[in-house]
């Protein structure tokens, strides 16, 4: 235990007398590399994030979907846009992007595109590509699975163009699930239109076997076979009328949906204009660019010492 404190002893020793033999090299390396670290913050800037967050609204089950399962027909009925691990995929996927840049809003009462808000004012295809490239970099996105909150970051040089470009993606999301919903809306109701005329012809069918089956056997009570026969096509009748009821219900329920409007995200926070830039850490990097500075001008004197004159 001895040996090893007197050891430890001798480096500290020896390290420090090496830091007062090559302090000049030392001291400028690490002003050097403090200088540096400071003026790498001041060209790339300050940067402005607005955050936002929002729920997917669970949408009920499609009535179509649940007719077919009792036929045992093996119909999806989740919506893959309540998930909130689809929409991190939604808002970095290469299609979505390309429309968030192409889009236009207004900034002091004029229409600019979210491309140049993300400082490319390039056009054609390599502008596209540039401001997609642009917007993958300001854009970050968080999905909370036990939550079901989705999180989105957007970072610019400028606080009133973060907050732009955050309303113009939520804007853009709301849409593409409105979109969503009224396609599937208008399947299920051509789906529901054409079912509903079969069933009406079905129906149709069973209703006049049973009228004429009742018109032949006016008294069928002493007939335990044309009892069973009725109750048959009784049940038939039955059958056909709930089916009818049910397909009917979701046609008039696909009619609305395809026609309602409204939102069905649920903003958790609302994008604001940031207060404040982003911290930097300027006073962290700093020390560390010191510290990474005076290790290289302590190597630098050690390795590649400076002659004195008359040596």
């Amino acid at each position: 235990m001895t040996e090893f404190s007197r050891d430890n002893e001798i480096s500290l020793q020896d390290l420090w007398r090496l830091l007062v033999r090559h302090r000049r090299p030392t001291l400028i390396g690490a002003l050097a590399g403090g200088a540096l670290v400071l003026a790498i913050l001041l060209v790339l800037g300050r940067t402005y994030t607005v955050p936002l967050a929002f729920v997917p609204q669970a949408t009920n089950s499609s009535a179509l979907g649940g007719l077919a399962a009792q036929f045992g027909l093996a119909v999806p009925t989740q919506d893959p846009s309540q998930n909130p691990l689809f929409y991190s995929r939604l808002i970095t996927s290469e299609g979505f992007l390309r429309n968030l840049v192409n889009s236009s809003v207004k900034r002091d009462g004029k229409p600019v595109t979210v491309a140049s808000l993300l400082g490319v004012d390039e056009t054609g295809i390599e502008g596209e590509r540039a401001a997609v490239r642009a917007a993958r970099e300001a854009l970050s996105v968080e999905s909370d699975m036990k939550t079901g909150i989705v999180r989105i970051g957007v970072r610019t040089s400028d606080p009133q163009s973060s907050l732009l470009v955050a309303q113009q993606t939520l804007a853009l999301i709301d849409g593409f699930n409105l979109g969503t919903r009224r396609s599937r809306a208008t399947q299920e109701r051509a789906f529901a239109e054409a079912r509903s005329r079969e069933l009406q012809a079905e129906l149709a069918v069973a209703e006049n076997r049973l009228r004429a089956f009742r018109e032949r056997n006016r008294d069928i009570r002493f007939s335990p076979e044309m009892l069973l026969e009725c109750e048959r096509l009784e049940r038939d009748v039955a059958r056909l009328q709930g089916v009818y009821l049910t397909v009917s219900q979701a046609y008039e329920q696909a009619r609305l949906d395809e026609v309602h409007d409204t939102p069905v995200i649920t903003i958790v926070e609302v994008p604001r204009a940031p207060l404040a830039p982003d911290p930097r850490g300027a006073l962290r990097r700093t020390a560390l660019g010191m510290v990474a500075g005076a290790l290289v001008g302590l190597a630098l004197g050690v390795f590649w010492p400076v002659p004195h004159s008359g040596t």
